[in-house]
């Protein structure tokens, strides 16, 4: 598929994201977040009247944050999908070799092409352009689940904040292809844990990043007396 444009995958893979959202319920899934949410925030207004605990609000957006994450993630990967339609075992790593393939031959010979279009051209080759855009959402869908635990964890020094993501993404990741394999309502792939797990641990890593500039921002208040453009 030498030749094929920047447009043309571009409106190629809005066509795939809209096929992958399209039985989404977008109105049942606000609601079902916020009824969560009520709920969530509901029992530790309970718990911290009745002084059994007292939850940070911190705590609590995390808590509903992952609540939220699990309504969307549910929706895309199970009930958009019919029982028995699916099914069996992809072991194909096309992409992801492809992937690597262009690192390298980028980094080799860096004027032959920009890396897009040296992508783009390596993965025509092997007739993987489709799967590339699947590749693409996978890893966009685990990047919010990566940070939200690496939030969840903001105690934990800067490994704990990768690890313990980079973890859970791979139970999560295998947990979902292994039930979508068993109830047929999707394959069991092996580069979709692949990608998974890289969006999760991108999404870990941003997380790291945020919080080490709002550290800094608070440092830097501090240091000045906490006269530094913020109210107090």
């Amino acid at each position: 598929m030498d030749g094929y444009t920047q447009i043309s995958y571009n409106e190629l893979f809005k066509l795939i994201f809209d096929q992958q959202t399209q039985s989404v319920s977008y109105g049942l899934l606000i609601l079902a977040v916020f009824g969560l949410a009520l709920i969530t925030h509901s029992i530790c207004l309970f718990l911290s009247k009745r002084e059994i605990r007292k939850v940070k609000a911190l705590d609590e957006t995390i808590i509903i944050a992952i609540l939220a994450y699990a309504c969307v993630l549910l929706s895309i990967t199970f009930f958009n999908r019919e029982e028995g339609s699916r099914g069996t075992i992809n072991l194909d790593t096309r992409v992801t070799q492809t992937v690597i393939k262009t690192f390298f031959e980028f980094i080799c010979h860096p004027t032959r092409l920009p890396l897009t279009k040296l992508l783009l051209k390596n993965l025509g080759e092997v007739g993987a352009i489709t799967a590339s855009i699947y590749y693409i959402l996978n890893i966009a869908l685990f990047m919010p689940w990566g940070f939200i635990l690496s939030v969840a964890h903001y105690k934990e020094g800067l490994i704990g904040k990768l690890l313990l993501p980079f973890l859970y993404s791979v139970i999560t990741s295998g947990t979902i292809e292994t039930v979508q394999l068993i109830t047929g309502r999707g394959y069991f792939e092996v580069e979709d844990i692949i990608t998974n797990i890289t969006g999760g641990l991108i999404g870990a890593i941003l997380a790291c990043l945020v919080m080490l500039i709002i550290r800094l921002i608070k440092k830097a208040r501090n240091k000045n007396g906490g006269n530094y453009g913020f109210k107090e």
